[in-house]
Order: structure tokens, then sequence, then C-alpha cells
């Protein structure tokens, strides 16, 4: 899910940072090191083309992990939901059988 966002945002964060757009080739053989937290660059790269690329990689990473933790908590929130609603049946039908003894 992370990578799949990172795929999704990282061309548009490497143009506002000035940078060519990658291709999706590219796109493809970074994301997975972005989706871990680390921005694909090498020594020898000019340190403000470096540092481009490291803040267009945190931000496509940032955003891959604000999706993830908002369907985390969907999924949180939809199952305590559902305890609650299968706790409040269970007590229905407990106090049912109770009271027909």
């Amino acid at each position: 899910m992370v990578a799949a966002k990172v795929a999704d945002v990282l061309p548009g964060y490497f143009t506002g940072q000035g940078l060519p757009a990658p291709s999706a080739a590219q796109v493809d053989l970074m994301k997975d090191a972005v989706a871990y937290g680390q921005a694909p660059v090498t020594p020898d790269l000019h340190a403000q083309v470096a540092q481009a690329i490291t803040t267009a990689s945190d931000q496509s990473f940032l955003d891959g992990m604000h999706l993830a933790y908002t369907v985390s908590t969907v999924v949180a929130v939809v199952a305590a939901l559902l305890v609650v609603f299968v706790r409040a049946g269970r007590r229905r039908r407990a106090l049912r059988c109770t009271s027909a003894e």
C-alpha cells in the first residue's frame, strides 16, 4: 500500500523539486526504497540534486505512511464497532434465553 502510494506521488514531488519526472521504470526501481524511508541517492550526485531527491523521497514516504495510517485507523474503528454490536447481540440473546426459562 505504501509503495503504491509512493509510486503514484513520487514523480510529482520530483518535478516540484525542479527535477525531471522519473520514467515509469525509474519509479518502479525507486518505490520500494522510498517506501522504506530511504532516498535513492548515490555519493556521486551533486549536493543540491541529492537534497532535492531526498526531499521528494521524504514527502512521498510521508504520503504513503499517511495513507497506511488512515486505512489502519478506519479498519480499527470498524473492528471496534463490530465488537460492540456483536457483544450487544450476545447480551440480548442471553437475556432472551434466561427470561424464557
